[in-house]
C-alpha cells in the first residue's frame, strides 16, 4: 500500500523539477551566448593587436621610441614584401577592370628596287616628312663612280599612321617584298604603370619616416630601404618609357636596291646594236692603247736619256773611220816620184 501511495506523489512532483531544469538549461545557453559574443569582441581586438605587433616586427624595431607612428609605418610600409605586393595586385585588378586603350608595338619591313636609287631615296624622304617621322638609322653603298646603288633606312613613324606609311612606301618605286608584325603589350603596360604608382607611394612613406627618424639605427635602416626602392622605381620608369616609345612610334626598315641589268634577246641585234657594240669596242681599244702608251712612256724616256751619249759617240767614231781611207791615196800622190830619179 505504501508503494502505491508513494507512486502518485512521485509522479506529481516530477513536473516542477523538469521545468526547473529547462529554465536552468535555457539560462545556461543564454549566458553561454553572451560569453561567446564577448569572446568574439575580445578576439577581434586581439587580432588587431597581433597585426600591429607583426607590422612592428616588419619595420625592424623602428617603433621602439615612437610607438604610434611606427605602428602606422608598419601597416603602410610592410617592408616591401607581402602588403606591398597585395597593394600592387589590387591596383592591377582595378586597372584591368577600367577601360584601357590597347597598346601595340608595330614593326614592318619593305624592300624596294629601282633603276635610280638616289631618286627613290629622295621620294622616301618626302614620305617621312609627310607623316612627321624621323630616320633612326641609315646605311648606304655606292659604286666606283659614286652612284648610290643600295640603302638601308630605319624609320620611326607614328603608330596610328603605320598602315598608310607602308602603302605609300610601296608606291615609291618597284615593290619587291613586305613584312608586317604586331605585338600587343597592353597587359605589360598596365602592370608597369601599377608598379610605378605603388613604388612611388612606398618611396614617399619611406621618405616621411626618414624625416621623423631620431636614432642612428632608424636612419641607416630607412636609408637602405630608400636606396633600394629608388633603384627599383628608376628601373620601372625606364621600362615604362621604353613601352611608351615603342607603342607610340612604329619602326619600319626600308631596303632600297638597284635593279639588276636586264639581258635582252632579240633587241640586241641589228644596225643600232652593232653600232653600239662597235663604238663600245672602239672606246675600249682606245682606252687600252692610251693606257699602254702611258705605261711605256717612262721607260722610253729613260732609255732615250741613256742612249743619247752612246749614239753621239757612235756618230763621231763613224765619221773618223770614214775620213781615214780618203787621206791615204792623196798622201801617196804628194810624195817623191821614184821614176824621176
Amino acid at each position: 500500500m505504501t508503494r502505491l501511495d508513494q507512486a502518485p506523489s512521485n509522479f506529481g512532483t516530477s513536473t516542477p523539477r523538469r521545468r526547473i531544469r529547462r529554465r536552468s538549461l535555457l539560462a545556461c545557453l543564454t549566458v553561454f551566448g553572451i560569453v561567446m559574443v564577448l569572446l568574439a569582441g575580445c578576439s577581434g581586438g586581439g587580432s588587431e593587436d597581433a597585426s600591429t605587433a607583426a607590422d612592428m616586427e616588419v619595420t625592424d624595431g623602428l617603433a621602439m621610441d615612437r610607438p604610434a607612428p611606427a605602428a602606422e609605418s608598419g601597416v603602410d610600409d610592410a617592408g616591401g614584401d607581402g602588403s606591398e605586393d597585395s597593394a600592387m595586385a589590387s591596383t592591377l585588378r582595378s586597372e584591368q577592370l577600367a577601360p584601357q586603350q590597347a597598346a601595340v608595338i608595330s614593326t614592318g619591313t619593305v624592300t624596294l628596287r629601282s633603276d635610280d636609287v638616289a631618286a627613290a631615296r629622295l621620294a622616301l624622304s618626302k614620305v617621312i616628312d609627310t607623316y612627321r617621322g624621323r630616320v633612326a638609322e641609315e646605311q648606304t653603298d655606292t659604286d666606283d663612280t659614286g652612284e648610290l646603288v643600295s640603302a638601308r633606312v630605319v624609320l620611326r613613324v607614328p603608330s596610328d599612321s603605320f598602315s598608310r606609311v607602308m602603302d605609300d612606301l610601296e608606291a615609291i618605286t618597284d615593290f619587291h617584298s613586305r613584312t608586317v608584325g604586331t605585338e600587343d603589350v597592353t597587359t605589360q603596360v598596365i602592370d608597369v604603370e601599377a608598379r610605378v604608382r605603388a613604388q612611388s607611394k612606398s618611396l614617399a612613406r619611406i621618405e616621411a619616416l626618414l624625416a621623423e627618424a631620431t636614432t642612428f639605427r632608424d636612419v641607416v635602416t630607412l636609408e637602405t630601404q630608400l636606396t633600394t626602392r629608388q633603384a627599383e622605381l628608376e628601373s620601372l620608369k625606364a621600362q615604362q618609357a621604353w613601352l611608351a616609345d615603342q607603342t607610340s612610334m612604329a619602326t619600319i626598315s626600308v631596303y632600297l636596291e638597284q635593279l639588276p641589268d636586264k639581258k635582252k634577246g632579240s633587241d640586241d641585234s641589228g644596225f643600232v646594236a652593232g653600232l653600239k657594240a662597235g663604238w663600245e669596242a672602239l672606246g675600249k681599244a682606245t682606252a687600252d692603247v692610251v693606257t699602254l702608251i702611258g705605261a711605256t712612256l717612262p721607260f722610253v724616256v729613260v732609255l732615250g736619256v741613256l742612249a743619247w751619249p752612246g749614239l753621239f759617240l757612235w756618230r763621231r767614231l763613224r765619221v773618223s773611220r770614214a775620213g781615214a781611207p780618203a787621206q791615204t791615196p792623196s798622201a801617196a800622190s804628194t810624195g817623191p816620184d821614184p821614176s824621176s830619179e
